[in-house]
């Protein structure tokens, strides 16, 4: 659901990666740069920043930092699910995403397929099926993102209104 040019989605607490039908919520970019409801903190993630996977772990620890400690999060995206609301006391705060449209190209299928890859390289014999499902899904630029998923877990958390700008 939109409000306020934001997203707010409940989201049911998972393990990712997502599969078949269950397609993370598709986002419009805000128009609007204002911050939040009055008194409401506003924090900024600069899509830019956002070139890959690793470049996004860093750029939401930097903005994250003073809660969550410096270099805190590793990109395991449950940890990162768990610790978005332990930003500002699990009160509610804004996230603006500039330049979101740049990251959502940058965290696309192929971002998606080189993180798939990588996780299924670690499985162990007779696990990831899903996982490489996924992942010949992206290669053939079909599914989820990266982007995706990073905008379907922070939706997930009501006291975040998240901004694509």
């Amino acid at each position: 659901m939109l409000e306020s040019g934001g997203i707010r989605r409940q989201n049911p607490r998972r393990r990712w990666p997502v599969t078949g039908d269950d397609r993370p919520v598709a986002c419009s970019i805000a128009e609007s740069t204002e911050g939040g409801d009055v008194g409401q903190p506003l924090y900024s993630v600069d899509g830019l920043a956002c070139r890959d996977f690793v470049s996004t772990i860093a750029e939401f620890n930097r903005v994250f930092e003073q809660w969550w400690g410096a270099g805190y999060w590793h990109g395991n995206l449950d940890t990162f699910n768990d610790i978005i609301d332990w930003t500002n006391d699990m009160q509610p705060y804004t996230l603006v995403w500039s330049h979101a449209a740049a990251a959502r190209r940058t965290l696309g299928h192929d971002a998606m397929a080189d993180w798939l890859a990588g996780q299924v390289s670690r499985c162990e014999p007779g696990y990831g099926d899903e996982w490489r499902a996924q992942l010949a899904q992206a290669r053939a630029g079909s599914g989820p993102t990266l982007f995706d998923w990073f905008v379907e877990i922070i939706a997930g958390h009501e006291q975040i209104e998240l901004r694509l700008e």
